[in-house]
């Protein structure tokens, strides 16, 4: 990534395994995940408590989406990847502000999504 100290990532994703993935890939690339988090309660708590410098949103999460999160990661000027199996044009207008990554998403899309948050 572009930046001179190492990120830290909110993660939001109710799959374990991927979101275990994103973890790994994250600090592989020398960053540092916040969460992993499954809920959007958790999500907004993390936001409350932890510097946040970029987030990866799964949209769907078990019974509800995380739009809250993405209003508040824009609310604050937060920028976000949504990682989604959904179409983009599916997606609330809440999302508009992110940067879209299509399921799954390789590492490789994952990184270079983020890297394109990180330079602005």
């Amino acid at each position: 990534m572009m930046s001179d100290r190492p990120l830290r990532v909110l993660v939001v994703e109710d799959e374990w395994l991927i979101a275990r993935d994103y973890v790994a890939n994250l600090e592989a690339a020398g960053h540092v995940a916040v969460g992993p988090v499954a809920t959007v309660r958790g999500a907004l708590a993390l936001l409350d408590s932890e510097l946040v410098d970029l987030a990866v949103l799964d949209f769907r999460l078990v019974d509800e989406t995380s739009s809250l999160v993405a209003q508040r990661l824009t609310e604050r000027a937060i920028p976000f990847a949504v990682v989604t199996g959904h179409a983009r044009t599916d997606l609330p207008p809440e999302f508009n502000a992110g940067e879209f990554v299509a399921k799954p998403a390789d590492e490789r899309s994952l990184i270079a999504a983020l890297d394109r948050l990180a330079a602005g």
